[in-house]
């Protein structure tokens, strides 16, 4: 539930698989006031500021019980309302142990009635299955003080008492550099409680401009301390957001070139609403977003010339945070807070929509950073767009989820997996699902996500969970113990995966052995499944292949790797019987293995339609229009095959083809199986590897197996020619049980 904002540029990986370049564009000129709020900060550790012009309350501490000499070196003089150099869990130890004391005070030196001493703890709830807790805004002791921040809290049953509330969308923001606000409860007295400083400034606005009584706020109604009770909340978040009356989103403090974007946003959306008549309010409804194609084409006639401030706009860690997907995505009623302006959630739509026209036709001749690192910060990541248009009655998939919110943040990485549980739509209630889709803090990370994996793989009796696992950087420590374990916290493009989305069918519809895949008491690592040895790997490349940002592939960074693997590796293995042009074939869809995002009607996929290459119309043209830049004559080729690539590629797309091709061998190595087979296979491979088909995987895997062939380590997912769709079936292999540890 906490995003890391620890970067005030986050880089996720794009879905795109292609960068957008810089474009020189101009700001709009329209009539709205930039002005910012005021937060006025407060420092936790400075003696109390009375001056003449402010009338507020101001914190001061009190060393209790310490000598003057330890409190100078605990303490550091700091400017006023500047946080000294004070760690976070220093100050919250030191507070407990009764080392400082907090107090507020007003400027003729009175403090009001109520305790400083320790910090505010939460009060059990009733029952935190059904109960929440509400925060109101309180004027505190000096009504007109702008500083401290005084709130009570209390615990509610909203839906039977129809309370109405509203629900704060924010990124936490940086732990360690909190402020405080002040907290009661019906039985206690106003307490200091720690807060980061982006929900300070939050509770800030809300003070200066609320039209609601009540709030939700997660961290301050939720005890974070409490593991129970926090995954017991999470539970009821989608109902929290989705029967609140409204969610205010707090994107943050504005800046001049935010303000510029706000104007552009705001400009854009009033032609819109004239041009198509639909007021920027009413587009996002109970049943996702409402527009057709027709309406969406008004977009594309706007000018460009607002593309970088826009870009700019959709940089701020909000629309990047992993919990805001199911706090804006539970409730059409949304109201977006930047600064002390305020726009329509369906405004911040039209914009990504904008944008998405321009972004289309600019990446298509812009080069691309192969891997699917490419520079994704200056756009709406397009799941929203996809949970907006899938919203009901489809929704979308946990693994689909989990695949495509990779690049999105989380403070807690077990956030990566629990902050999308109501969003998924084949989960069903929680007393119905695997223990491993059902939130619990009080599991450590690999914990929750080796039984994530194994409940997806319980639930859906499919294996398409282990394509994310991650083959591509060196393994991590994580991918170290269990070896079938994805990392979620490690973004990878979702358009790399052979297996995810599904596009392939090498177990031939076969279905995983639920009983077999259960978790051991004694070995919750070992997952146990059904397969097949269908080769073994008899070479692979000492190194992986590379993509160049001039859509070339490489091996050692020099060589051009399409006409090498073709001239060392295919050509001396020719079997005479398989004519050389389905030879060139399957060479051509081996290299471009990840699939094609086939194009589709937006409304109706807006994640795009990932399909073998093989359904690609031009794909030889292509193929033939990249080879030809290095090897006009077609030399390598028999005379009439060379003809007819000679002419493919005066039709063909090189650039089309370096792309699918860096998609798939991009930090993948080229292998060669004992029985001649070709493929792609991760870079932990290694010679007298196993190539496995599992029960109820749509892919080949790579296993690193003891000497009995029956237990070892998940390498990764695989391509390998011939055994994609469904040919194994007539391999006659002995069916065995893998333990994979």
């Amino acid at each position: 539930m906490q995003p890391n904002t620890s970067s005030e540029n986050p880089q996720p990986c794009s879905d795109a698989g292609i960068e957008v370049g810089d474009m020189h564009t101009r700001s709009a000129s329209l009539n709205i006031d930039r002005g910012y709020e005021s937060t006025g900060m407060t420092s936790l550790v400075q003696p109390a500021l009375e001056t003449e012009a402010s009338s507020t309350t101001v914190s001061s501490l009190r060393l209790a019980g310490k000598k003057e000499s330890k409190r100078k070196a605990d303490v550091e003089t700091a400017d006023p309302g500047v946080m000294v150099g004070l760690p976070n869990s220093s100050f919250i130890y030191r507070l407990q142990n009764g080392d400082i004391s907090l107090t507020p005070r007003t400027v003729d030196g009175s403090r009001p009635e109520h305790n400083f001493s320790t910090l505010f703890i939460h009060p059990t709830l009733p029952n935190s299955r059904s109960n929440i807790r509400l925060l109101r805004m309180d004027p505190g002791p000096d009504a007109s003080g702008a500083s401290d921040l005084y709130c009570s809290l209390e615990s509610v049953d909203p839906w039977n008492s129809r309370l109405q509330y509203e629900c704060l969308s924010y990124c936490w923001g940086i732990s360690t550099t909190g402020k405080q606000i002040f907290v009661r409860t019906a039985d206690s007295d106003y307490r200091p409680m720690q807060v980061t400083e982006n929900l300070h400034s939050a509770l800030q606005g809300l003070k200066t401009s609320s039209k609601s009584t009540l709030y939700w706020i997660d961290a301050i109604c939720i005890d974070q301390t409490n593991d129970t009770e926090r995954g017991e909340q999470v539970g009821l978040m989608r109902d929290i957001y989705s029967k609140a009356s409204g969610v205010v989103v707090w994107l943050g403090p504005g800046t001049t070139r935010l303000m510029a974007a706000l104007d552009i946003i705001n400009d854009m959306s009033r032609r819109f609403q004239a041009d198509a008549s639909i007021s920027p309010d009413t587009i996002v409804g109970p049943s996702g977003l409402d527009l057709s194609e027709e309406d969406i084409a008004h977009l594309q006639s706007y000018t460009e010339y607002a593309y970088e401030d826009i870009a700019h706009f959709f940089t701020l860690p909000w629309f990047r945070r992993v919990w805001v997907l199911q706090e804006a995505l539970s409730q059409p009623d949304i109201t977006v807070r930047l600064g002390s302006y305020s726009l329509p959630w369906g405004s911040v739509i039209l914009a990504a929509l904008w944008q998405a026209q321009f972004t289309r036709t600019y990446t298509a001749s812009s080069t691309a950073d192969a891997g699917g690192q490419d520079s994704d910060q200056g756009f709406l990541p397009g799941l929203w767009l996809g949970l907006l248009h899938t919203r009901m009655p489809r929704g979308l998939s946990l693994i689909e989820l989990a695949s495509r919110a990779r690049d999105f943040e989380a403070t807690d990485p077990r956030d990566k997996v629990f902050a999308l549980l109501g969003l998924a739509n084949d989960l069903g209630p929680l007393d119905s699902r695997p223990s491993g889709l059902v939130p619990d803090y009080s599991k450590t990370a690999i914990e929750v996500y080796t039984e994530f994996a194994r409940g997806l793989i319980l639930k859906t009796c499919k294996l398409d969970v282990l394509s994310l696992v991650n083959t591509f950087p060196s393994p991590d420590g994580l991918h170290s113990f269990v070896s079938w374990m994805p990392n979620l916290d490690q973004p990878v493009a979702t358009i790399r995966g052979f297996g995810f989305p599904e596009k392939y069918n090498a177990c031939f519809s076969t279905t995983v052995d639920v009983h077999l895949a259960r978790s051991l008491d004694d070995e919750p690592h070992i997952l146990q499944l059904r397969g097949f040895q269908i080769d073994t790997v008899q070479f692979v490349t000492d190194s992986p292949l590379t993509f160049s940002r001039k859509l070339t592939l490489h091996l050692e960074h020099t060589t051009d790797a399409i006409t090498h693997l073709w001239r060392t590796h295919l050509l001396p293995t020719t079997p005479n019987e398989m004519p050389e042009r389905q030879r060139l074939q399957q060479y051509i869809e081996l290299l471009t293995a990840a699939g094609f995002a086939q194009p589709t009607q937006f409304p109706a996929q807006p994640l795009g339609h990932i399909v073998p290459s093989r359904h690609i119309p031009s794909l030889v043209a292509d193929f033939a229009a990249y080879w030809a830049r290095l090897d006009p004559g077609f030399t390598d080729f028999s005379a009439p095959l060379a003809a007819k690539l000679q002419r493919l590629a005066r039709s063909g797309d090189a650039h089309q083809f370096g792309v699918l091709a860096g998609k798939a061998c991009h930090e993948r190595k080229f292998l060669v199986t004992a029985q001649g087979r070709v493929g792609l296979c991760p870079q932990g491979t290694a010679v007298g590897d196993a190539v496995v088909v599992l029960r109820g995987g749509s892919v080949p895997y790579v296993l690193a197996l003891g000497a009995a062939g029956r237990e070892g380590r998940f390498v990764g997912e695989c391509y390998v020619e011939g055994v994609m769709f469904g040919e194994a079936a007539g391999f006659g292999g002995e069916e065995v049980v893998f333990r994979i540890f």
